[in-house]
């Protein structure tokens, strides 16, 4: 992860992803209280394209919060979440992955059915948005 701190009270979070600097953007944005949070898929998936979405929901998740903490944030900072999702029938057990980790911290959210993914391994992404107590 590297930070570049800029004007406006804005820092800029790059991962090293090759697409960051091909695609022009970055992997997340914090200004002042607010931090977003770019489309996060499993990498992983990849190299077990056989995991479930469930799964793959669950890695997502986990990546994001060791994310946030590293930029002071928590889960319960995170107020809003959209997740994309290839097959209807996932809806379920990707649903049971977020209220597990969101229990008692529950963001707003939508749930959206899209016709595909930049890889084919790919089952679910997320964006994230956290917002800081004043």
């Amino acid at each position: 992860m590297k930070v570049k701190p800029q004007k406006n009270n804005t820092e800029r979070i790059f991962s090293g992803a090759p697409w960051e600097k091909d695609y022009g953007y970055c992997r997340a944005l914090k200004r002042g209280n607010f931090l977003f949070i770019s489309g996060t898929v499993d990498l992983q998936a990849k190299k077990n394209p056989s995991k479930s979405a469930g799964d793959q929901m669950a890695s997502i998740l986990n990546q994001i919060e060791s994310l946030i903490q590293t930029l002071g944030f928590s889960r319960q900072d995170i107020v809003r979440t959209r997740i994309y999702i290839l097959d209807r029938r996932d809806s379920e057990e990707v649903g049971m992955a977020h209220g597990k980790f969101f229990k008692n911290a529950e963001p707003a959210t939508s749930m959206i059915i899209v016709s595909g993914f930049i890889e084919e391994a790919y089952k679910v992404e997320v964006e994230f948005q956290a917002l800081l107590p004043s």
